[in-house]
């Protein structure tokens, strides 16, 4: 694991590559700075080289008062963060914990949505999703509160989008309306796909069995990944049906199209994809293809998901609107943070669609995910990376705070994981223990 230097005002103007910055009149009046004892002082980046296939950036914030939060900036599209997290550590440094919230959700999300390329944006909305993050996490520490508490108190209700629902939203899942006392577990899905080095029906069907045998109940892959355009949807449809004979008809099986195939391609094999009888077919079609998507749903009789790298609520209404849409999946991460990603939640809980976030990611995001988890009330697991190896004779990963197939909330504030393990530990183990 290594550090970056400590991100403070005077590395934005030794920043290079410059993303479009928040204007000055967005930037805290000296009133809102914090007093001596409560200010944000500094922002760090850290790498953890986890596989060949993933590296987990993580966002440290750290105040004057000793308080320290963690965020996750995982899978960035493309650019050095860097640069776009030094310009947002400007906005906050000084100011009190409560004034770093508000303004990374509010000029935060604005300077990400700023006119630029659609791969600049995602990678700006996904350092402030880390960076936020990260100071709700220490403003919860601060609170003394886990972090879902902390945002139940934060986050006001979203403003109804105008026109009606088209389908009643589902009840909330009773053990979710309000967290138990101890230790609250939230269900978890297997995304063997990283695992997979090579693209065979065999090798995602022993994947699939170990994820059985390690307690999950649900298992998704990605099988047209890496496959020669020639024969994709065939060769694809094989690891599919591996995947559902090695795990039987008990165990939910999710399938991640990644946008791979059309949907002519997928409609042209309509019966083989209803028959493996999918928990969900993810991102088939765009969600503003709502007439694709509906042909989709109509023809599969299966249930539709989507929306990982949603940021705005207006990338979802069409889909959610037009009833086309049974999942989707915000990312902590890419939208921009916790208090984002449950007003996105909300939303498609109000048109009536399930909620599973995604989060192929490492042990800050994925304890961030599993908090909004239980905040928006649903029933369906979140993902978690299954299989992984860190070098020929590391340890799967995660190992982190999972027992049967579950992620057993840890009982401290916040995101319950400060102070963070070692470097040595995040690198040796790839994940972090309690």
């Amino acid at each position: 694991m290594t550090s970056e230097p400590t991100v403070t005002p005077a590395a934005v103007a030794e920043a290079a590559s410059s993303a479009v910055p928040p204007a000055p009149a967005a930037r805290p009046s000296p009133a809102g700075r914090g007093t001596r004892d409560e200010r944000v002082t500094a922002v760090r980046l850290h790498t953890v080289a986890v596989t060949r296939r993933t590296t987990w950036l993580l966002a440290e914030v750290r105040g004057s008062d000793g308080t320290t939060g963690w965020g996750e900036l995982s899978d960035l599209p493309g650019g050095d963060p860097a640069a776009p997290l030094s310009e947002l550590a400007a906005g906050i440094t000084g100011t009190t914990w409560g004034r770093a919230v508000t303004w990374l959700d509010t000029h935060g999300q604005r300077w990400a949505d700023a006119p630029a390329g659609a791969t600049a944006r995602l990678t700006r909305r996904t350092v402030l999703g880390g960076l936020a993050t990260a100071v709700a996490d220490a403003a919860a520490r601060r609170a003394a509160l886990p972090l879902g508490h902390w945002i139940r108190r934060a986050a006001a209700p979203p403003p109804a989008p105008a026109g009606p629902p088209d389908r009643a939203a589902p009840p909330p899942s009773p053990a979710c309306a309000a967290p138990p006392a101890g230790a609250p577990r939230v269900a978890l899905y297997a995304n063997i796909n990283r695992a997979m080095t090579t693209r065979t029906p065999q090798a995602a069907a022993r994947l699939a069995a170990r994820a059985v045998a390690a307690g999950f109940r649900a298992v998704k892959c990605a099988p047209f990944d890496g496959l020669p355009a020639g024969d994709r949807v065939g060769a694809g449809l094989e690891i599919a049906r591996a995947v559902r004979d090695a795990v039987g008809t008990e165990v939910d099986v999710l399938l991640d199209a990644h946008h791979l195939v059309t949907v002519a391609d997928i409609l042209s094999r309509s019966e083989a994809f209803a028959a493996l009888r999918p928990g969900w077919l993810e991102d088939a079609a765009p969600l503003d293809d709502v007439t694709g998507l509906r042909r989709l749903r109509d023809a599969l009789g299966v249930p539709l998901a989507g929306g990982e790298f949603t940021g705005r609520e207006q990338e979802v209404l069409p889909a959610l609107r037009g009833g086309v849409l049974d999942v989707l999946l915000p990312d902590v991460k890419h939208a921009g943070g916790p208090l984002p990603a449950l007003r996105l939640a909300r939303l498609a809980r109000r048109y009536g669609a399930d909620v599973s976030f995604h989060n192929p990611s490492g042990p800050v995001a994925t304890a961030a995910a599993a908090h909004l988890t239980l905040l928006a009330g649903s029933a369906l697991p979140l993902e978690v990376m299954f299989g992984e190896r860190n070098g020929p004779a590391g340890r799967d990963t995660p190992p982190y705070f999972l027992v049967d197939g579950a992620y057993v909330l840890p009982s401290g504030p916040g995101l319950g994981l400060a102070p963070l393990p070692a470097p040595q530990v995040l690198s040796a183990d790839g994940g972090v223990t309690p």
